[in-house]
């Protein structure tokens, strides 16, 4: 990974932090070498993972980052699929988080797939899209 991994809890709630950034509102906008390998939060301040994989430019202009959430980070059968623009950017731009607490990170679908074909299953992005909607 390209950044510092954090410890597990952060400090999101500490005096003086400065509020995260929504990624649709992030200028200048990010490289592709500064979201890979990216450390991901919850919004409780928790690691879930790091971004292993994005996939752009879908028909429908889905975009999305592969959080790996499994023990070695790797991308495969523990790894979720987040729509980035859900996503928010840490100030410093190294980390992301999450709209959803840790308790609920734990309750979104594992990809369901290596191959990448749930890209074709709309029914499926659309129940997994949902889950990282903001209130």
């Amino acid at each position: 990974p390209k950044v510092r991994r954090g410890a597990a809890l952060g400090s999101r709630d500490a005096a003086g932090s400065r509020p995260l950034i929504d990624i649709e509102e992030l200028a200048p906008g990010l490289r592709a070498d500064e979201i890979m390998g990216a450390e991901v939060r919850s919004s409780d301040d928790k690691i879930i993972g790091e971004v292993r994989n994005i996939v752009f430019g879908t028909r429908d202009r889905r975009d999305y980052a592969i959080v790996a959430s499994g023990g070695f980070f790797t991308p495969g059968k523990d790894s979720i699929v987040v729509p980035i623009r859900s996503l928010k950017v840490s100030p410093e731009r190294d980390s992301f988080f999450l709209p959803l607490p840790e308790s609920a990170v734990k309750t979104v679908p594992l990809m369901p797939d290596q191959d990448y074909k749930w890209l074709s299953d709309e029914a499926w992005q659309t129940r997994n899209d949902a889950l990282f909607a903001r209130p």
